[in-house]
């Protein structure tokens, strides 16, 4: 039926092809209809390649944590040349949401909870994936996802109904996709969610008052899989497919993704006039314009990648490392109990030790091969000779057999530090009875899962030092953690790599740097939370418990100490004036390290309540120890100053 389909132009949009043989058999048979128009194969580039032979890059809570925009473009570039080698040439990514709800299961899919951060590493994205140019070879059209505010749904659900101010859309959830949009994306997908009750895919105010015709944004929409047939099976706001096909193409959608069933009632909407031949016709032009800019007229066809060394190459496996050594966040360290060093017995167990959560959502189960490594396999590869390790193996399940993890405590009682790898598991391979994470599965707790918590207890009422190695892709309520180990380690999805990032940060031949970019509430209850919270939120305590958050956005620990001091601006603040800061930042401690240097500011007084602070800027900067004086920050400040009403600062 696929090929039917194709050589009668029925299709224009593909998926799911298993390598560049099939990519080119599916061309050659467009080739062969009557208007031979190359296909779009279509692919959810997330954080690397992901399938068999590619690359796997840490997730996209780690591309958040580690705060480099520039290491964000050097993945994105080198998926787009994975994935363009392999057959796909149009990538459903960035995710750019905001997240302010961890039960979701889709917050290790985007960058975080700050609409700036969202923004800077979007648009490096959408350079690495598109270049300047999208006939060169390896580039292709970015998609940013989802349009918009799905972090915040209802109970933390996705499809979940989104009640939401325009205020507010555009103070947090809007900036990442406007800033994209200017950065020149070429797609954009709107979410499975409603807001004030119209589906994003039905919202014209969205699509065309807003993206269009405010942003001038002049790229495609795409649905999310079958998201205008949801109309009827999940909005009701339509009575049939028809029905859903009209009110969505009327608002501005241009490409239907997956679902028979589309054409002929397309069609019949022309002909009855409910649909526009000039609104068809823009949409034909604008996907024939993309199609045209990538060159796929000239060129569809792709040759074998491995013959060219374009996957897996050793300067993706090095951007995959250095990406999760600074994403990596040291959240404790009491007493200096990491790194590891001199001479120890160290015992490591936990459901993710030897497990492929490190690996996070989008991989696909035959992806897992000798070229990723474990925590295991690096906690063993890059021992010091004085470490002397020895595991025991729970199993991948976060609810483990209680004889075995009272085995694992009595093996722990018996060192001198024991190490426990555990969190989530969002990794597709394991299939839904082992996952607790990704698309389409949100929790209704942030507590670790199973009976983990219990594991960490028995180990730590030991007596033995007690390090915890989160791999995880949400934020999790860890507050009896932080207040009885000795040591956190948050490793999120690390990636390909991620295991020789982690040993490399636990026996500190790595100084950690990343930072959070999700608070960290004290339990469900406290959800949502976010650092840019407005002032009357957690005005009040709660009753019978702690409140604020166990770690708030933006925390991260180091093995060494930064101090900063004579903070400088370039003049006075007022509307319309860039404004450039610089601050001393000095390395007191006694090894080298990054720090991310965060600026925040607020308004002092507003006509209209505005957040605690807010993110503006920030730069990550390598320290040796001793002082260091430059400008470490220059950052045009324009949008605060928009304003008249944001003038006090």
């Amino acid at each position: 039926m696929l090929k039917e389909n194709i050589l009668s132009g029925r299709i224009g949009v593909t998926r799911n092809i298993t390598g560049w043989r099939e990519a080119n058999a599916r061309q050659k048979l467009a080739l062969q209809s009557r208007l031979k128009i190359p296909l779009f194969i279509v692919c959810n580039g997330i954080h690397g390649l992901c399938e068999q032979y590619g690359s796997i890059f840490p997730g996209n809570i780690n591309f958040g944590s580690c705060w480099n925009p520039g290491l964000a473009e050097e993945a994105a570039r080198i998926t787009a040349s994975e994935y363009r080698a392999y057959g796909y040439n149009w990538n459903f990514s960035p995710p750019i949401d905001v997240a302010w709800d961890a039960r979701w299961g889709r917050c290790g899919e985007n960058t975080g909870e700050d609409p700036y951060l969202a923004a800077q590493i979007g648009v490096a994205m959408v350079r690495g994936f598109q270049g300047e140019d999208l006939s060169e070879p390896g580039r292709m059209p970015a998609c940013l996802k989802h349009l918009v505010a799905g972090g915040i749904a209802q109970n933390g659900g996705n499809f979940a109904p989104v009640d939401v101010s325009e205020r507010t859309l555009r103070e947090y959830f809007l900036p990442p996709f406007k800033a994209c949009v200017e950065a020149g994306v070429a797609s954009v997908m709107p979410g499975h969610n409603d807001i004030g009750g119209i589906p994003c895919h039905a919202s014209s105010w969205l699509l065309t008052d807003l993206l269009r015709e405010e942003w001038g944004f002049e790229g495609i929409f795409v649905t999310d899989w079958q998201d205008m047939e949801r109309l009827v099976t999940i909005h009701q706001t339509a009575s049939d497919k028809k029905e859903a096909f009209r009110i969505g193409i009327n608002a501005g959608i241009d490409v239907h993704n997956n679902g028979k069933g589309f054409i002929e009632p397309m069609m019949e909407l022309v002909e009855e006039g409910r649909v526009s031949r000039e609104r068809v016709e823009d949409s034909v032009r604008r996907i024939l314009t993309l199609k045209f800019k990538m060159g796929l007229f000239e060129n569809c066809l792709v040759t074998d990648p491995m013959q060219g060394g374009v996957l897996i190459s050793d300067e993706a496996r090095r951007i995959a490392l250095q990406m999760a050594k600074e994403s990596i966040v040291l959240l404790k360290n009491e007493n200096r109990t990491l790194p590891l060093e001199g001479n120890l017995n160290v015992f490591v167990t936990g459901p993710n030790l030897g497990s492929n959560a490190f690996l996070g959502d989008w991989v696909k189960a035959k992806n897992p091969a000798p070229y990723t490594t474990d925590i295991k396999e690096g906690l063993m590869q890059q021992k010091p000779s004085g470490i002397r390790l020895s595991d025991f193996d729970l199993g991948q399940n976060v609810q483990m057999n209680p004889a075995d993890i009272e085995q694992a405590a009595q093996q722990a009682a018996q060192a001198d530090v024991a190490v426990l790898v555990v969190g989530g598991n969002h990794y597709r391979g394991n299939g839904r009875e082992l996952r607790t994470g990704g698309e389409n599965i949100d929790r209704s707790s942030i507590a670790l899962a199973g009976n983990q918590l219990e594991l960490i207890q028995k180990v730590k009422a030991t007596g033995v030092k007690t390090v915890v190695v989160l791999v995880n892709g949400r934020p999790l309520a860890i507050e009896w953690l932080e207040k009885n180990v000795d040591a956190i380690v948050e490793a999120w999805e690390p990636g390909m790599e991620g295991g020789t990032a982690v040993a490399e940060i636990l026996y500190g031949q790595v100084n950690p740097s990343g930072r959070l970019t999700y608070t960290f509430p004290r339990n469900t209850g406290q959800l949502q939370s976010y650092y840019n919270r407005y002032p009357s939120n957690f005005f009040r305590k709660y009753r019978f418990g702690e409140t604020g958050p166990v770690y708030e956005f933006g925390h991260g620990l180091s093995y060494t100490a930064f101090t900063y001091s004579e903070l400088k601006f370039s003049r006075e603040i007022a509307n319309g004036h860039p404004q450039t800061v610089d601050v001393k930042v000095t390395n007191t401690g006694d090894r080298a390290g990054d720090e991310v240097v965060l600026v925040y500011i607020n308004d002092v007084v507003s006509s209209v309540v505005t957040p605690i602070k807010k993110l503006v800027g920030f730069q990550r900067i390598g320290l040796k120890p001793g002082p260091v004086f430059g400008e470490v920050l220059e950052e045009l400040l324009d949008w605060v100053l928009e304003d008249p009403a944001r003038n006090e600062t």
